[in-house]
């Protein structure tokens, strides 16, 4: 499963204002309402700032990327192609729009249309994570690992790529090399949920329910809200209490 945290990074987007006095009024308030992490009341204002000026591209990616981290992918995917109706360079569009594909698992549309050439040079290593994620989507693990290895030596390592190819270790179920690049990731961004996810279940594995919790537990503290992790724990302590009874 392709989680949207891997997809997404953990920064929020900061927007500068553009367009007319009446869209760059809403885009100011919306950045400010940004830095606040109030991300309900920045899309209402990057909402009136396309009332106000519908044929700005870079409004309707605004708010496309807005739309993306709160996790609605449809809408993200409707104004990152009203962008690209509207002239928007290809650059500034085709990772948004493709994150936005993959999160609706239209996997065979991302490969059919992400061109890493068609990115920015510093966006190289991402549009090589979005398509490997693609292929792990439609279970070509092996060709997903060809693209994670082209992402890191496109733009360098990061703890998102090494989680997804420490995934597909795990999947292949070599599980010392998923560990080690596991690592790698936490040593990057300990703060990495499915990373968190995935180490405690290789200590599952290798030492038991005991010794993975605090791993799980790590997760739901990261991110309260997030199914897997807080299924992990439940499965966890269960396995605990039946191995005490």
């Amino acid at each position: 499963l392709i989680t949207i945290a891997l997809i997404m990074g953990s920064t929020l987007p900061v927007y500068s204002a553009v367009g007319n006095d009446k869209s760059a009024a809403y885009v100011q308030d919306a950045q400010e309402q940004i830095k606040k992490g109030d991300l309900k009341a920045a899309i209402i204002q990057f909402k009136n700032a396309v009332v106000a000026e519908p044929k700005n591209p870079d409004n309707r990616i605004g708010l496309a990327d807005l739309y993306l981290q709160t996790g609605n992918a449809p809408s993200a995917e409707k104004e990152f192609q009203k962008a690209l109706d509207l002239g928007a360079d290809k650059s500034k569009v085709m990772i948004g729009l493709s994150k936005a594909r993959l999160m609706q698992r239209q996997y065979r549309t991302v490969l059919d249309t992400l061109k890493v050439e068609e990115v920015s040079k510093e966006d190289a290593g991402e549009a090589y994570l979005i398509t490997g994620n693609a292929h792990h989507g439609l279970q070509d693990l092996d060709k997903a690992l060809e693209f994670y290895d082209l992402g890191e030596k496109a733009n360098g390592k990061n703890d998102r790529l090494s989680v997804a190819i420490a995934q597909i270790h795990f999947y292949k179920k070599d599980t010392e090399k998923a560990e080690a690049k596991v690592d790698e990731a936490l040593g990057f961004n300990p703060k990495n949920v499915n990373g968190l996810i995935l180490k405690g279940d290789i200590v599952n594995l290798n030492k038991g329910p005991k010794e993975s919790i605090s791993y799980y537990q790590q997760a739901v503290q990261y991110e309260p809200k997030n199914l897997a992790a807080l299924f992990k724990v439940s499965s966890v302590l269960y396995d605990l209490k039946r191995s005490d009874e």
